[in-house]
């Protein structure tokens, strides 16, 4: 201050009281809100809700889609699985068919029940395989 040119800075300053700055804190606790500084508050407060709504939802959004990809990638394989199983067991009889001998195919002919009780018979009143 004394570089200013000013003598004394208890010319141009008080020093409060105690009562003096009881008394301005209880006119500033007792002041109604601001009512522009409120709805600046709310305006904000709503603001930082609907940008956490706004993420959350775009979150579950990616969720739901990943595990469809993943479900859809799953009964894919699971598709493909069967279809070359499906294959495989096709050229395996394929195969089986190819190598099996005509002779084998027509030793497993069903023999009808009248030749068979025939055959019994005649062995068993053979006296030679008695």
């Amino acid at each position: 201050m004394e570089a200013a040119g000013l003598k004394s800075p208890d010319l141009y300053f008080t020093k409060p009281t105690p009562e003096d700055i009881q008394k301005r804190m209880q006119a500033t606790q007792q002041q109604p809100p601001d009512v522009a500084m409120q709805r600046l508050q709310v305006e904000a407060q709503l603001a930082a809700e609907k940008t956490r709504v706004e993420s959350e939802t775009a979150r579950r959004k990616l969720e739901m889609e990943r595990e469809l990809k993943l479900a859809e990638i799953q009964q894919n394989g699971a598709l493909k699985r069967y279809q070359i199983d499906a294959e495989l067991n096709l050229k395996r009889q394929q195969s089986l068919a190819a190598d099996e001998p005509a002779t084998s195919r027509l030793c497993r002919r069903e023999i009808p029940r009248e030749h068979v009780a025939e055959a019994t018979r005649a062995h068993l009143t053979n006296p030679n395989n008695i």
